[in-house]
């Protein structure tokens, strides 16, 4: 009965010890997130820098309103935050991609991102290339050749954007230019606002498969001639299978094709 004894104190001693580390560590990851401020009387004047400066995964960066003429790259774990969609404004100058993000568990959200570059192949507002549990929310994107492109990237949340005036299309889910061995899977597209795309206002390339699409709103398609075709759809799937289409709100109209 003594050995027994001893065994529970060891044990409850082991627990108890454990549970000690786990809030430790859990208090030291807290602490270890910053925050950032970006802003004309901030510490950085520019949203690079302060990503630059971000050192650990789970920093927020907190944007003032005002407009910044920059192209973003996000290549940490962070969450990017603007004051308000209406007056924090990247401007990409209408050339290349405006935000470009490379690591996975990003959030974007709380901005006007605008103007990227023309080349319908290349440039987007958005670009999220190879990555996992990213969260791009209640932004407007406007005047892009697409609004927002997810590149061999799985598993990520697009909701509540405002998305217009794209030349190509306004949501699209493909493989990463020359890469075939990992395709766009089970992306979330809901509640998405998606006006005035020129080919389609959601595309879903090859293998883009169980990608949820749920309460979207698109109007506006008018159509483009990409060699000999000419098209423009709602949604168009391209050999993909198993994707969900669920409560969403159509209505397009093509223009007649100039000679």
């Amino acid at each position: 009965m003594v050995q027994n004894k001893s065994i529970a104190s060891s044990f409850n001693f082991h627990k108890q010890a454990i549970f000690f580390l786990f809030f430790i560590s859990l208090v030291a990851g807290f602490a270890s997130a910053a925050t950032l401020n970006v802003g004309p009387e901030q510490t950085y004047t520019t949203i690079q820098s302060a990503i630059d400066a971000a050192a650990s995964s789970g920093d927020i960066i907190n944007v003032a309103a005002g407009t910044y003429a920059e192209h973003i790259t996000i290549g940490k774990s962070l969450d990017l935050l603007g004051a308000s969609k209406t007056t924090t404004i990247i401007d990409g100058g209408s050339s290349g991609v405006v935000i470009t993000i490379s690591a996975s568990n990003v959030v974007v959200k709380g901005f006007t991102i605008e103007n990227s570059g023309t080349d319908i192949a290349a440039h987007a507002g958005i670009v999220m290339a190879f990555v996992t549990g990213c969260t791009v929310e209640n932004n407007i994107i406007q005047n892009s050749a697409s609004g927002i492109a997810l590149l061999s990237s799985s598993n990520n949340f697009l909701k509540d954007n405002s998305i217009s005036g794209s030349a190509r299309y306004g949501i699209v889910a493909d493989y990463y230019p020359g890469n075939s061995t990992h395709p766009s899977l089970a992306n979330m597209f809901s509640g998405n606002v998606i006006t005035t795309s020129g080919r389609d206002g959601i595309y879903l390339g090859q293998d883009a498969d169980n990608n949820q699409i749920t309460g979207n709103s698109i109007s506006g398609t008018t159509g483009t001639t990409e060699g000999s075709n000419y098209e423009g759809n709602g949604i168009y799937f391209w050999k993909s299978s198993g994707n969900t289409v669920t409560e969403n709100t159509i209505s397009i109209w093509l223009r007649e094709p100039t000679a």
